[in-house]
């Protein structure tokens, strides 16, 4: 299935069940996180790629759980991706900002938050206040721009390098 066809897919999906996945976060995971990484490349089934609400220690008092944990081998590094999953609508500053300045003490180079319609994708090597690489919106943007955006999450060498897209 082409991509912006299964995002059309996802579209109707959030529509038809918005009430449940304001109160559902985990079904905004399976549903619709999931699947839509899976769509770019992201394999589940595969622990060297993705890792499932691992415990990140940023020091002997202070961890954190993040909903998945991306990986992306190069040449003699991995490169990590942390991602952050909320409810439908419940994104918000005060989780990316606690999020955020617990991986920047790790070696996660990217965050992801998202509900399920908002994806915003940040770059911890740079300052908060300028690290957001780009966001896009499911709902509210066409599906042909919202698979152009997602590129730059896809599970490839260009993870994170908003350059490789076409706009």
């Amino acid at each position: 299935m082409e991509i912006d066809k299964f995002i059309r897919k996802l579209k109707r999906n959030i529509n038809k069940n918005k009430e449940f996945y304001v109160h559902n976060e985990e079904a905004v995971k399976l549903q619709i996180v999931v699947p839509f990484l899976g769509m770019l490349g992201w394999d589940f089934k595969n622990p060297d790629q993705v890792v499932p609400e691992p415990v990140i220690s940023v020091d002997k008092r202070v961890k954190i759980k993040l909903d998945y944990l991306l990986q992306i081998k190069e040449r003699n590094k991995i490169k990590k991706i942390g991602v952050e999953v909320k409810a439908l609508g419940k994104l918000n500053e005060v989780a990316f900002i606690r999020i955020a300045k617990i991986a920047k003490a790790t070696d996660i180079r990217y965050i992801i938050m998202t509900d399920g319609d908002r994806w915003e994708l940040y770059d911890l090597s740079k300052p908060l206040g300028k690290s957001l690489i780009i966001e896009w919106s499911l709902l509210r943007e066409s599906s042909k721009k919202v698979a152009n955006k997602a590129h730059v999450i896809a599970n490839t060498k260009d993870f994170g390098n908003i350059r490789s897209l076409s706009f």
